[in-house]
């Protein structure tokens, strides 16, 4: 008999086939989801091409399937998230999916694109970690520069990539701190933006 798991990724791998948007309800969040396109769906995780509301790129989501308790999908509210990206003609750079996990995939499409991520560990909201992915080493060690809210840098961080229940690249909170970052560097070094 298929699991709840099972057929949530059965839906997902449709999904990502039809090139139509979903609503992903994790972290038993009733009220709150992300909406976007599935870029690819295994029985453990989840890659997401994320929007916002009014149909804008928001980056890209990894999840752990195991944590995701609703899906919603052909409703009112993706149509028009989907309308509202063709309208706004905005697009995704594609992931390259060489690895078995997303949450690496998504990182070293961090690295490679100097983008922000925000990854939240196993500890539960008040242990993530922001910042620009330095290496993602094979036996899975992460190294971040952290970044605080004001886009000052923060220290490091090194962990694993088994803590990790979900990956955020890129989405409005993680740009705004990397213009804010590009900002205070160049007047740390005196030259203009």
């Amino acid at each position: 008999m298929a699991t709840f798991t099972d057929n949530i990724t059965r839906y997902l791998r449709k999904k990502s086939k039809s090139g139509k948007p979903v609503s992903v309800y994790a972290l038993q969040d009733a009220e709150n989801c992300d909406v976007g396109y599935v870029l690819d769906a295994s029985r453990k995780q989840l890659l997401l091409a994320s929007m916002d509301p009014q149909g804008r790129y928001d980056g890209y989501i990894a999840y752990r399937m195991k944590d995701i308790h609703r899906l919603d999908y052909d409703g009112l509210y993706e149509r028009n998230c989907h309308a509202l990206y063709r309208l706004q003609e905005q697009e995704h750079e594609p992931v390259r999916l060489k690895e078995k996990s997303h949450f690496v995939n998504l990182l070293k499409h961090a690295k490679r694109n100097g983008l922000v991520v925000t990854v939240v560990r196993v500890r539960g909201q008040d242990h993530q970690v922001t910042g620009l992915v330095d290496d993602v080493e094979k036996d899975g060690t992460v190294k971040r520069l952290v970044i605080d809210w004001r886009g000052r840098e923060d220290g490091k961080a090194v962990f694993s990539v088994d803590e990790i229940v979900r990956v955020y690249c890129d989405d409005s909170d993680e740009h705004t701190r990397m213009l804010l970052q590009k900002l205070y560097k160049s007047k740390k070094t005196g030259s203009e933006m």
